[in-house]
């Protein structure tokens, strides 16, 4: 007999499930509230198919916005305007009630939703800010805008992004991204002049990575501060200064060398030989010959003294003094002189009026009658 056809055993596939009630939307790109690129598409999602020519109709957005629809999918409308919207501007989009799905039922209610596009690039903060005084020479230039200029990248990496701060005059340094909206310039080892004003500029036309533009040019200026002693060593009205000791004077930027080791003198006259450190911060005056002893002297840094860009002078005449060690002298002894020593006292001190050499000390001193044994400390 004829084999029988075996049963199948596949499942068959369930009918795709028909909504029966009214369609609503579940998303929406962009969010209500969202701020976009003038270069953006909406798009909106329903909980099932939809009847597209139904949606098309009920469409509506304002400001009004020509474009053209798609349907990726049946339950997705896009709607891509045919050119860039405004800047800065709100627009509404609404899809009216009269939207149907594909089974014919109608939305419930109207949906809508708003969006706010980018507005133009704007400077928001300047570091220094517009009319500042005494700017140290060594500082920097910070720009700060309100959205990203450049893309994230790194401090090794930027090469070919934008160099936004005009400096006039110039001035030698470098800049760099240090954020994505953040542009700083520090001024090289000469930093800026001292007692100069600078005019800094972001000129118009610079992008963000939306494309929006800085609608016009963004002008300040600041003032850096005049040369200046900041220290003398040895310090104002110093005693028991030895004569060959150096004398130290710091300033607060570099300075030129020749007007700066002219306008630096002793009084009494003495003279001195200079020697420049910390990038020609720092000057080293020394005698040649060694000061006079128990001599008050007076350090005076002229005002003819020029800041390294020889732009500024030292804002005014700076003065110190100092007295230099006396002649040799004892000043007290204890036990004093005459004076009946406590039983428990061991010894005698003796103070000088200046640093002594104490190699010369030792062998002078004559104790009558002379101990078996005596210790000298110092």
């Amino acid at each position: 007999p004829p084999t029988a056809e075996p049963e199948s055993t596949a499942t068959p596939e369930p009918e795709p499930l028909k909504a029966d009630w009214p369609p609503q939307v579940v998303a929406s790109d962009p969010v209500s509230g969202e701020e976009v690129p003038v270069d953006s598409a909406f798009t909106i999602r329903f909980d099932q198919p939809m009847d597209q020519a139904t949606v098309e109709e009920a469409w509506d957005i304002k400001p009004v916005v020509d474009g053209r629809f798609e349907w990726p999918r049946p339950d997705t409308v896009l709607f891509t305007p045919q050119q860039d919207l405004k800047r800065s501007a709100q627009y509404r989009v609404r899809i009216e009630e009269s939207a149907a799905a594909e089974t014919g039922i109608n939305l419930e209610e109207p949906f809508e939703f708003l969006s706010t596009t980018v507005g133009d690039l704007v400077l928001n903060q300047t570091i220094p800010e517009d009319g500042t005084q005494n700017v140290q020479t060594g500082g920097a230039v910070t720009v700060v805008f309100n959205r990203p200029v450049v893309p994230l990248t790194s401090s090794g990496k930027q090469a070919g992004l934008p160099q936004p701060l005009i400096l006039d005059p110039v001035v030698e340094g470098e800049g760099n991204w240090v954020s994505t909206s953040i542009y700083r310039f520090e001024p090289g080892p000469d930093g800026f002049a001292g007692g100069t004003t600078y005019r800094a500029t972001v000129e118009a036309g610079l992008t963000d990575v939306t494309g929006a533009e800085l609608p016009s040019s963004v002008s300040w200026q600041f003032t850096t501060q005049n040369p200046d002693v900041l220290m003398v060593s040895p310090p104002h009205k110093a005693s028991l200064v030895p004569p060959t000791r150096p004398i130290s004077i710091t300033f607060n930027m570099p300075m030129d060398r020749a007007s700066t080791e002219g306008a630096v003198s002793l009084s009494p006259s003495a003279a001195l030989d200079f020697e420049w450190q910390e990038e020609d911060r720092l000057l080293v005056a020394t005698p040649q010959d060694g000061l006079d002893l128990a001599t008050q002297y007076e350090l005076t840094v002229g005002q003819s003294a020029l800041s390294a860009s020889g732009q500024a002078s030292l804002g005014k005449t700076g003065t110190s003094t100092f007295t230099t060690v006396p002649f040799p002298a004892i000043k007290r002894t204890h036990p004093a002189n005459g004076a009946e020593a406590d039983p428990w006292q061991r010894g005698v001190s003796i103070e000088f009026v200046s640093p002594m050499d104490m190699e010369t000390v030792e062998d002078r001193i004559i104790i009558d009658p002379q101990p078996e044994e005596v210790d000298y400390f110092y």
